[in-house]
């Protein structure tokens, strides 16, 4: 396990108060490690719940994305098509006219 400056100071505290009383006191390290534990567990939550709105906002900006492509999949199919009919209406406008003698 890895101690950091703040666990420190308690479990210093608890070593000292220990020493005037003669013994360890095991339910003050026992609380100090589970006020440790929740502190940790609370900045995972908060990190972890940071995590899921990053994700979520990442999530509906492609789900956005993936619309804007299919409405303009929509619209290219649309310009084909009225392509492709003006093109036949080209064509039978010059099958239709008289040669020339």
């Amino acid at each position: 396990t890895h101690i950091n400056n703040k666990m420190i100071a308690p479990i210093a505290f608890i070593i000292f108060a220990s020493s005037m009383q003669g013994e360890v006191e095991t339910v003050d390290a026992d609380v100090c490690t589970k006020a440790t534990i929740k502190t940790f567990e609370d900045k995972l939550d908060v990190k972890l719940n940071n995590l899921h709105d990053l994700i979520s906002s990442k999530n509906d900006s492609i789900q956005k994305s993936n619309k804007d492509i299919q409405d303009l999949n929509i619209i290219v199919e649309d310009l084909k098509t009225k392509y492709d009919n003006l093109l036949s209406e080209l064509q039978k406008m010059t099958e239709c006219r008289i040669p020339w003698p």
